[in-house]
């Protein structure tokens, strides 16, 4: 374990131990699951994540348009884990590899590992575009939730605050890029804002200019769903007035004006981007190891060339003649990568008694993806399912269908009992009560920035 040179007074100060240590990167749905289930004692397991929690991803999007608050869908990785001696959790980012050393790089220092697990998820694919990188928002993280929650807000008391009816309308338009889940997850979303909340907030607005738009590359909605799964969402989302702009792709975008790839431009208030990710890679492991942004790793979950280091979820490409692109970067190739590395871990050192040096996997199954469906929410009582034996339902069975499973998934007794309290009350009396501007953005060019950056001004003087 070596220190940083650029922060000496810090370091990992992770004890030694004669167990074989296995370093996690990552406490997403890959993470957690591999921790849940690799055996207590058995190993000194280091994690290492940027954030202090646990993420349920799937919800995110009603943090975003303020159906739900923050804590609801995140749980404190020392919670979790807090009973365990085994286990050390360190709040770092990880920067670097070394894999003949087999030893991890953060900004705090090195720590040297018998096996190293990455499940560093994924992050928002801009395929290079800096303009969009810069001003585009994102949906990939609880800071990324609550910055949407409050632009969108912001927005709209701008739009109260202008004197311009052409700026008003701007403001007033929201543009998503990508027809995916969760594209179509935040037009729904935002479609029944417009429709139920806001109007008790915004009542000197005209909330019928208020534009809901999909910008989808390819020529459909839900691509990963059934032609008919995808058909249905798409009827429903046009009768939320949400408009779809089909086989549409954008070249540009500076805050304030979309430029699309056949030159036309549009002025919008925010673009979301939920068009694309990729695998987070860390710097240190041999180029032909990653392919289309991910992690290409064996049948055993190992990344090829490497017996040690092993890739779970969206930042693994696991080869399957089943899919085409890799296994599908959904909550449920990770929960299940997690706990499949967990228990062969445990096996192969149990027989082999190694710390990671040699080992066999002769007796080892392969990991096997067992898809248990596809779920999108629309909105209120609308939903699609995809499931096993070619079972499709959209409506409102679909919709409670969604509701059980993410309850059942989401991680903690008391985030389950907040968001089904949350769901209830919102259900019912339509009331969703987080309607916070928290990240406010300062402009000079807007009204509302430019009178509240005065009012700073005057009580600081």
């Amino acid at each position: 374990m070596t220190p940083s040179k650029d922060y000496p007074e810090y370091g990992l100060q992770i004890p030694k131990s004669e167990k074989a240590r296995i370093i996690v990167v990552g406490g997403g749905f890959g993470g957690l699951n591999f921790l849940k289930t690799i055996p207590k004692n058995q190993f000194q397991i280091v994690l290492f994540d940027k954030h202090n929690y646990h993420t349920f991803i799937p919800l995110l999007y009603q943090v975003a348009t303020s159906a739900l608050e923050a804590p609801s869908i995140a749980d404190p990785h020392r919670r979790i884990y807090g009973k365990r001696n085994d286990v050390f959790f360190r709040s770092v980012k990880v920067i670097g590899i070394q894999p003949e050393e087999k030893i991890v790089e953060t900004f705090i220092g090195t720590l040297e590992y018998d096996f190293l697990v990455l499940a560093s998820g994924s992050v928002p694919n801009y395929f290079g575009n800096k303009s969009l990188m810069k001003n585009a928002y994102p949906l990939k993280s609880l800071p990324d939730a609550t910055a949407l929650r409050s632009k969108i807000y912001q927005n709209l008391e701008e739009a109260t605050l202008t004197k311009s009816e052409e700026e008003r309308k701007r403001l007033m338009n929201f543009v998503i890029v990508g027809g995916g889940p969760t594209g179509v997850e935040v037009a729904g979303a935002l479609s029944e804002l417009r429709k139920y909340v806001l109007p008790l907030d915004y009542k000197d607005l005209d909330l019928g200019q208020m534009q809901i738009k999909i910008v989808e590359g390819a020529d459909k909605v839900l691509g990963a769903f059934s032609s008919k799964s995808s058909k249905k969402a798409l009827g429903t989302l046009k009768k939320m007035g949400v408009r779809i702009i089909f086989d549409r792709l954008v070249s540009d975008f500076d805050g304030t004006t979309i430029t699309y790839e056949n030159g036309e431009k549009e002025k919008c208030g925010m673009l979301i981007w939920g068009a694309g990710v990729s695998g987070a890679i860390i710097n240190g492991l041999k180029d032909e190891t990653v392919k289309q942004g991910r992690y290409i790793t064996d049948p055993y979950c190992r990344i090829k060339g490497y017996n040690t280091i092993f890739a779970i979820g969206d930042v693994a490409f696991f080869e399957d003649e089943r899919y085409e692109d890799g296994l599908p970067g959904v909550a449920q190739t990770a929960i299940q990568q997690g706990k499949y590395t967990a228990k062969l871990l445990s096996r192969i050192t149990k027989k082999n008694n190694a710390k990671g040096h040699t080992y066999s996997l002769e007796d080892e199954s392969p990991f096997r993806y067992f898809d248990k469906g596809s779920l999108a929410t629309i909105g209120r009582n609308k939903a699609v399912a995809d499931l096993p034996m070619k079972l499709k339902f959209s409506g409102f069975i679909a919709w409670l269908l969604w509701a059980v499973v993410h309850l059942f998934y989401l991680n903690g007794l008391r985030n389950r009992l907040l968001t089904f309290l949350n769901w209830v009350m919102n259900y019912f009396n339509y009331e969703n009560k987080v309607r916070l501007i928290i990240h406010p953005t300062f402009k000079t060019e807007n009204v509302h920035s430019n009178n509240l950056a005065e009012e700073t001004n005057k009580s600081e003087g």
